[in-house]
């Protein structure tokens, strides 16, 4: 079918139940590319995650998700695509459908409920964690954003701990195995990458992540103050935004890092955060969870040295030379290896220059690359 013949006959509908600014990145990255694709979004923005999984169908029949839309009506269920989310409960979805018919439905990972590092005031959601199932064995064709991501959900999967029937364990595990992966392309940046000259004798440290507990936050600050003794004039730039709810130990640490922050602060223009970037030299990455690193790549695309825990989604991306050795669990430990593992680049570019610690990014991030694979299975659903 060619693009002409595509815009006029198929639609494409959109849901996603927590539409993150990670979320709506990837969003508006392919509808750019998939032009010829006739495009419609239901989305509900990035709060109260477990209640939107849950009932974010409910939320949207209130909000005007219109189920009689022309793109989601009988009698050509053949000329739709449903491209949903994992934040969507989609059995939930097809029940409100309208009609005998249904779209195809691609089933795209950011995440699974399997992986997740619980805070101390979470517990773990079997509930979640079946609703994703049905929506995994549902679903017409399932694409992850990453290996990690792919292997982590076939294992939770294996090790579920309700008794699910061995059958469809095994069944499920097989559909998840052979399911592609299609990371969360890279848009152009807008102009030059960062310049390779650097004025400043001391090292510029980016952070830019939610600084919420499964980003580790607390890891990034605690290896700071270790390297500040070796480093006083060491430079941070924070990108990442906070909870409400921790605002008072946000004002702690931006008092506390003052005299090292060249900015502070969650910033909505596009241009604006990769301006901020192009002044860092190394972009750190202290996640306890990780499905694919997006802030990372972003700024590795620029010309940052990505350092980064050897663990989750990491370890298929960035090379070994540049993942640190830490834990999980032991927050001293993991700043320990973070410092401990920079200051061992830091020494190598001294000796060297910046080419000596400087890591190729990988095309296959490119969004024209992602978007023509996932526009390769969505016309297959057809």
């Amino acid at each position: 079918m060619t693009s002409q013949e595509l815009s006029r006959q198929c639609h494409l509908c959109v849901v996603d139940h927590y539409c993150t600014d990670s979320h709506r990145y990837w969003l508006e990255g392919l509808k750019r590319q998939l032009s010829h694709w006739q495009w419609t979004e239901h989305t509900l923005g990035a709060r109260q995650f477990s209640w939107q999984m849950r009932a974010g169908v409910c939320e949207q029949l209130d909000d005007g998700l219109r189920f009689n839309a022309p793109e989601l009506r009988e009698p050509h269920a053949g000329n739709r695509v449903l491209l949903v989310t994992s934040t969507v409960d989609l059995t939930s979805l097809l029940a409100f459908l309208p009609g005998r018919s249904r779209p195809s439905i691609l089933l795209y990972m950011h995440e699974n409920q399997f992986q997740y590092p619980l805070s101390d005031h979470q517990h773990t959601s079997v509930e979640l964690q079946m609703t994703q199932i049905f929506s995994l064995l549902r679903a017409d064709q399932i694409v992850f954003n990453s290996e990690f991501n792919r292997h982590s959900s076939a294992l939770g999967v294996k090790h579920f701990r309700a008794p699910l029937p061995k059958t469809v364990r095994s069944l499920l595990r097989k559909k998840i195995i052979e399911s592609p992966v299609v990371p969360v392309g890279l848009q152009a940046p807008h102009g030059e990458g960062r310049s390779s000259a650097r004025s400043h004798p001391s090292p510029t440290l980016i952070w830019n992540h939610r600084a919420e507990h499964d980003k580790a936050p607390e890891t990034f600050f605690a290896a700071v103050r270790l390297l500040l003794p070796s480093f006083p004039d060491l430079r941070i730039i924070m990108t990442g935004r906070f909870p409400a709810h921790t605002k008072h130990r946000e004002d702690a640490l931006k008092l506390e890092f003052q005299a090292n922050t060249l900015h502070w602060g969650y910033v909505d223009s596009r241009l604006e955060y990769e301006n901020l970037l192009r002044q860092g030299d190394f972009v750190i990455s202290t996640a306890l969870q990780e499905f694919q690193g997006l802030s990372v790549l972003e700024a590795w695309r620029l010309g940052l040295v990505p350092l980064v825990p050897n663990r989750l989604a990491y370890k298929h991306i960035v090379p070994e030379s540049h993942r640190y050795d830490g834990s999980a669990e032991d927050t001293a430990a993991d700043a320990r290896g973070l410092a401990e593992h920079f200051v061992k680049l830091w020494e190598r570019k001294l000796s060297s220059s910046w080419g000596a610690i400087a890591v190729p990014f990988p095309s296959r991030f490119h969004l024209e690359k992602t978007s023509r694979a996932l526009d390769g299975l969505l016309r297959s659903l057809l």
